[in-house]
């Protein structure tokens, strides 16, 4: 019998790390407690005031702005340049990178969470995932920051710049411990997270609100509700709130030309094409901090320099990957798994790709709005398709040809099984815009691997498969299609897969149960 290899360090730690509860029963206000004791204890990195932080929240668009403004920070001469995002793709060192997106290193990640363990065991602080991996990226981040830092005589731009997305919400969220940050960024504001965050949109701002300081340079992106937005402003002290179309417009206004917004159509600022807005949204960054901060940001930035940097996107926000079996068709990866951005990800579809077939690969977690995920697929549907489960296609005048429904190897993921009841059980009680012969599916194999495979074994030449409904699809996803990167082993993976134990605290530090692949989110009650 083969001996299993044995676990490196890193593999032990990221596992205990996984096997971390993401939620702790208690009022959220003792989370950023926590977080304080610890962050102090590691010595305050993130206070530094030679440290210059971005902070980002918002429903949809975090990710890409952030990648997008890191990107061009380093573009425009600055050495040590942080970026903090979540959840990742294929491998959790994903979630923390530095200068030119350099991962952190397998070594850093296990003794920098040897460290934090040690010291929540120390002073008994029952830390939560999402905590630990915050503490993690705030203590890497500022080792390298003390040992990059650039001498006076080096002609470098000395402050470090960190760009540091949100988990969930804003206000009670482990990175809200910072006191001071330059910039506070709200992209977007949408019905997520309703269960945590508040049923309205105007609850959900205010949660998001949280992360708008007096002192810092406050930029609100699209489809917000302002008046709730200004008027968190107004009750807080925060001076300097600005709307990326009013920046936009300032600078246009008072420029010839040669300008961060030049060049801009106004087909740009349709707020249903994610990508032209969240360009837009760093766009309206960098004027404020050009104007408003102590960065010193060139005056006259090249604009094909910043184009370049600008355009950058995340893995999985309409990617395109080109499929090598069948037919070789186009495959496209996108995280939209909510309705908001489901229903950009389909108007992005038909605008890019109008005489396109549309075949869609389609998994939801447990915790999402799964009717309303399927519904924003109905604009793609023309004339009624077939009602068997099979792939004799008679939906002729409709973009949409097959949606194969699967799993990801997750444990937040919903059961396909459940998922199909649903459905069913949901077209018999009402009628369903989105008819059901469309659907296809393998419930004795339901995993991402099969339901791809099957997507491009049937894919005519003229068909694109869009993968599609929640992050978790995309590892498997990716691995499927060849695409070589980092990723976790298969020991973590299947920590993954198989979710260990209770999700929250019982009250003991010692007790861990199941973790959280995610980005900050309430795991959804068992």
């Amino acid at each position: 019998m083969q001996e299993s290899m044995p676990l490196s360090e890193y593999e032990k730690w990221v596992g205990r790390l996984y096997r971390t509860p993401l939620f702790h029963p208690s009022n959220p206000r003792n989370g950023q407690i926590r977080m304080k004791k610890l962050h102090g204890l590691l010595g305050s990195p993130m206070n530094d005031p030679d440290i210059a932080i971005m902070h980002i929240a918002g429903t949809n668009g975090k990710g890409s702005v952030g990648l997008k403004l890191a990107t061009s920070f380093t573009a425009l001469g600055f050495s040590n340049v942080g970026l903090y995002s979540s959840p990742h793709v294929s491998c959790f060192r994903e979630r923390i990178q530095w200068t030119n997106g350099q991962l952190i290193s397998e070594d850093e990640v296990a003794e920098g969470l040897a460290t934090l363990f040690g010291l929540c065991q120390e002073h008994d602080i029952p830390a939560t995932f999402f905590e630990l991996v915050t503490l993690l990226a705030f203590r890497y981040f500022h080792q390298c920051h003390t040992t990059n830092a650039s001498p006076p005589s080096s002609g470098k731009m000395k402050k470090t710049i960190i760009v540091l997305e949100t988990g969930l919400g804003g206000r009670w969220d482990a990175t809200n411990v910072i006191e001071a940050p330059m910039l506070a960024i709200i992209t977007s504001i949408g019905l997520d997270h309703t269960n945590v965050l508040g049923t309205t949109k105007q609850q959900i701002a205010l949660e998001k609100a949280g992360i708008m300081k007096p002192q810092s340079l406050v930029l609100v992106g699209y489809q917000v509700p302002h008046d709730t937005l200004r008027q968190y402003a107004k009750e807080h002290g925060i001076m300097h709130y600005h709307t990326t179309e009013e920046v936009l417009a300032r600078d246009v206004s008072t420029t010839n030309g040669n300008s961060i917004s030049n060049g801009q159509d106004s087909a740009s600022k349709d707020a249903m094409d994610y990508n032209a807005t969240n360009t837009r949204i760093v766009q309206a960054a960098l004027l404020l901090l050009q104007q408003h901060s102590a960065l010193d940001l060139p005056s006259d930035i090249p604009p094909e320099l910043l184009q370049k940097a600008i355009s950058v996107r995340p893995p999985c926000r309409f990617e395109t990957v080109q499929n090598t079996q069948g037919h070789k068709t186009m495959v496209i990866l996108d995280v939209a798994h909510n309705p908001p951005a489901m229903q950009a990800l389909v108007y992005k579809l038909q605008t890019a790709n109008p005489d396109k077939k549309i075949r869609v690969v389609l998994g939801v977690s447990k915790d999402k709005d799964w009717k309303g995920v399927l519904d924003a697929l109905i604009p793609l549907t023309g004339a009624a398709a077939g009602p068997n489960n099979n792939d004799n296609d008679s939906a002729k005048s409709s973009l949409l040809t097959r949606v194969h429904l699967v799993q990801a190897s997750h444990y937040k993921a919903l059961p396909l099984v459940q998922l199909v009841q649903d459905i069913e059980d949901q077209a018999k009680r009402e009628h369903t815009a989105l008819d059901t012969g469309l659907l296809r599916y393998n419930l004795q194999d339901p995993t991402v691997k099969s339901g791809l495979l099957d997507a491009m074994k049937f894919a005519q030449r003229d068909e694109l498969i869009v993968v599609c409904g929640s992050v978790f699809l995309m590892a498997e996803a990716r691995r499927t299609l060849g695409i070589q990167e980092p990723c976790d082993s298969d020991y973590l993976m299947e920590i993954l897969r198989s979710g260990g134990g209770a999700s929250v605290f019982p009250g003991s530090l010692k007790h861990e149960g199941v973790i959280a692949f995610g980005n900050g989110e309430r795991a959804p009650p068992r």
